[in-house]
């Protein structure tokens, strides 16, 4: 007798750094005993309804997506093009198809992984586009153009290629796994690889930082997300999930950069495998712990997040990290916030053999976000003028201010001023668009370096400009619930020089010793949560392979969704997980995951 045991909905509302999608027996999904995989292809388009896009673009945009993932996963995708397939379930494949069945309103696309809970093997994988005009809003079609105001096909086909993998979704913005479509999803990013090396336990020799996330007490956290933020090119590499004690590890780091940890709160549990399900983050209070850096104790330590180098030791485990219920804020740069007009707060001060690197964290409120006039501006002094330069190369500050890559929902307006020396100057830079329409909010500036250090002295001047729905969506996908609640950005100064005609670092921060967080943890009501799994340990599903698991169905589909601002268009992933043992029930089924 077939039984039907569950059907769960997980809502689309936010989604974490990469995830192993997990069986209810605390095993990842995953292909066991394979270097290759044969896919079936077949990308006609059956009633040529999914918008002005003919056959040989979708064969196209599809290869092209399938190269991504063999450009660095471990198992590699031999395409095999036939317009006769097997039944789902019965194979691997990618198709096109009218039927209705498969999907619900709105849904684009379903993949459908056929495994067994008991061991986390995948036994089957396909991936079904929609080629119906059964859309909610009637308007939504798939584009062979990356830069139309319509969905790119790669974006979604290179996505449902991660969950074919066996990977979950994530929060890191610009990796194709996010929950949310969005420009650029077509190519992989770096967490993308972090995450299917992972499952497939792939290690590229580099290097590694782990710790653990505490709370109140040293309580272990768990379910906290942990990102790695390159000083270098100021973006997030890779996030992983803290285990049930708080435990994490990220691997494959390059060792030639420094990282910032930040740690971000799970928004929307729901949005995970149900062996997520008991995640909290009201530990502040009653309130959610806020985004924030791992930072040494003590008030002077204050937004200073500490930057890890691996040079020196390639795995290096830095202890405790604590949840924060503030941003950790410089007092003197919150106090200047209430005058007016400011004055300047000096964030970076070198003298002679000092690193020229440094990081600050700043914020702007909501009013301050909403004023239009120059009074609301952050004025930063960067001060170089005790550094002595070497006379060998032509050297240059690098200038990043981060805002998009730590999820503050605002644009950025600013410039550098050179207020003293022979030649006072002003570099700007401002919010923009991309090629494919995608926005971009963080800045960067080169400022070249006069050989007399008494003229290397710069007033870094921030605005913050309100941002429509509509804008926040081209970022996050949603603008209510992909944003901090706060808007925080991040000044990152590096020294670059010329060598054989290119730009490269000269230094990177480097916060040696570091400090962990034992005697300032904070969370005054932290408490231990344990994994959500059937009949077991969290920590130990050793003899869930006991157990007679018939193959079980899990599916992902792509949901159509209105923007905040109505105008529709907006897409988002949606993870729906049935315990069902036959395919032909999850075809019947399938459109009660989407509603």
């Amino acid at each position: 007798m077939i039984k039907l045991i569950s059907i769960l909905l997980i809502t689309s509302i936010n989604a974490l750094a990469f995830v192993h999608t997990k069986t209810e027996y605390n095993r990842s999904l995953k292909w066991k005993d394979k270097s290759t995989l044969s896919v079936d292809i077949d990308s006609t388009i059956l009633g040529n309804t999914t918008s002005y896009i003919s056959s040989s673009d979708a064969k196209s945009i599809i290869e092209s997506s399938i190269n991504q993932w063999n450009s660095y996963g471990a198992i590699k995708i031999n395409p095999y093009h036939t317009t006769t397939l097997e039944s789902p379930g019965v194979g691997n494949s990618i198709r096109f198809t009218n039927d209705t069945a498969y999907f619900g309103s709105g849904v684009l696309a379903v993949t459908s992984v056929i495994h067994s809970a008991a061991t986390g093997e995948i036994f089957s994988a396909d991936i079904l586009i929609n080629d119906t005009q059964s859309f909610s809003t009637g308007s939504i079609k798939f584009s062979a153009n990356q830069s139309d105001t319509n969905t790119y096909l790669g974006d979604v086909i290179t996505h449902e290629l991660g969950h074919l993998f066996g990977l979950g979704h994530s929060e890191v913005f610009g990796s194709s796994m996010v929950y949310s479509v969005a420009k650029g999803q077509a190519s992989l990013h770096p967490d993308d690889i972090h995450g299917v090396n992972s499952i497939y336990d792939v290690d590229l020799g580099l290097g590694s930082i782990s710790g653990r996330i505490v709370g109140g007490e040293n309580i272990g956290v768990f379910g906290s997300q942990v990102q790695a933020i390159s000083v270098k090119s100021g973006e997030v590499v890779t996030g992983v999930l803290s285990d049930t004690d708080g435990n994490f590890k990220i691997n494959n780091l390059k060792t030639d950069d420094s990282y910032l940890i930040y740690i971000v709160p799970a928004r929307s549990v729901e949005n995970l495998p149900s062996y997520y399900a008991s995640i909290q983050s009201r530990y502040c209070s009653g309130k959610e712990f806020v985004p924030s850096f791992f930072t040494k104790c003590g008030g002077r330590e204050k937004g200073k997040p500490q930057a890890i180098n691996l040079v020196n030791n390639n795995h290096l485990y830095i202890g405790n990290i604590s949840i924060k219920c503030d941003e950790g804020l410089r007092s003197d740069y919150l106090y200047e916030k209430t005058k007016s007009p400011r004055s300047e707060i000096k964030i970076q001060e070198a003298y002679s053999n000092q690193n020229l690197s440094e990081v600050f964290l700043g914020y702007f409120s909501s009013e301050e976000i909403e004023d239009t006039t120059d009074a609301s501006s952050d004025l930063l002094r960067i001060d170089l003028t005790g550094f002595t330069l070497p006379t060998t190369d032509s050297y240059f500050l690098d200038i990043k201010v981060i805002a998009k890559e730590i999820g503050s929902g605002m644009k950025l307006s600013g410039k550098v001023d050179r207020t003293i020396g022979p030649n006072p100057v002003a570099y700007e830079d401002t919010y923009s668009y991309g090629l494919l329409n995608e926005l971009n909010t963080d800045l960067s500036y080169q400022v070249p370096l006069y050989s007399d250090q008494n003229d290397n002295s710069f007033l870094l001047t921030l605005k913050s400009v309100a941002a429509t729905g509509t804008e926040l969506n081209r970022i996050f996908g949603s603008s209510t619930t992909m944003t901090n609640s706060n808007s925080t950005y991040l000044v990152i100064t590096t020294l670059k020089k010329y060598t054989n005609g290119a730009l490269e670092h000269y230094s990177v921060k480097d916060s040696y010793p570091y400090e962990d967080n034992s005697y300032c943890s904070q969370g005054d009501i932290t408490y231990t949560s344990k994994a959500n799994v059937i009949g077991i340990n969290a920590d130990d599903s050793s003899h869930a392979e006991q157990k007679d698991e018939r193959p079980q169905a899990l599916s992902c589909g792509t949901i159509d969704i209105d923007d905040n601002d109505g105008q529709g268009g907006m897409m988002s992933f949606i993870l729906g997980l049935s315990l069902i043992m036959l395919m032909d029930i999850f075809r019947r089924k399938s459109h009660d995951f989407f509603v």
